[in-house]
C-alpha cells in the first residue's frame, strides 16, 4: 500500500487503528490478541498424529490395491483385490443360492405339470 492509502496508523495501548483513505467510513481495529494464533502453532498430540497417520496409511493401501489390479481383466481384478474379495465371495454365494432356488422351483413346476397331464388322461 502507498502512503496515500493510509491516513493514520497509530499504536495505542496494544490496539492498531487503521484509517483507509479510499474507505473513510471504515475503521479497522486489530488487537494483539488477533495475532496470537498466527505466531505460535499448537503441536498436535499423539492421538491426533496417530489418527492422521492411520488415515494416510488407509489411503496409501487403497492406492497400492488399485495399482496392483490395474490392467487385469475384471474377473481377475475382483479376485486379486483384498478389499473387494469378501464382497465377491458373498456375491458368489448369493448367486449360487438363487440358482439353487430357481432350479427347485423349476423341478416343482415340472412335477406339477406332469400331475395335471396325468389327471387329464385319467379323470376320476
Amino acid at each position: 500500500m502507498d502512503t496515500d492509502a493510509l491516513r493514520s496508523n497509530t499504536m495505542r495501548q496494544g490496539v492498531t487503528q487503521l484509517n483507509v483513505s479510499h474507505f473513510p467510513n471504515v475503521d479497522i481495529k486489530l488487537t494483539h490478541d488477533d495475532y496470537k494464533g498466527e505466531d505460535k502453532k499448537r503441536k498436535i498430540n499423539h492421538n491426533e498424529r496417530m489418527a492422521m497417520l492411520s488415515d494416510e496409511i488407509r489411503i496409501l493401501e487403497s492406492g497400492v490395491a488399485v495399482l496392483k489390479t490395474r490392467g487385469l481383466p475384471p474377473s481377475l481384478m475382483l479376485q486379486k483385490d483384498p478389499v473387494l474379495l469378501p464382497a465377491v465371495e458373498e456375491h458368489a454365494g448369493l448367486l449360487h443360492a438363487i440358482q439353487v432356488q430357481q432350479l427347485r422351483v423349476a423341478k416343482m413346476q415340472s412335477a406339477l405339470s406332469q400331475c395335471q397331464v396325468f389327471n387329464d388322461l385319467l379323470p376320476l
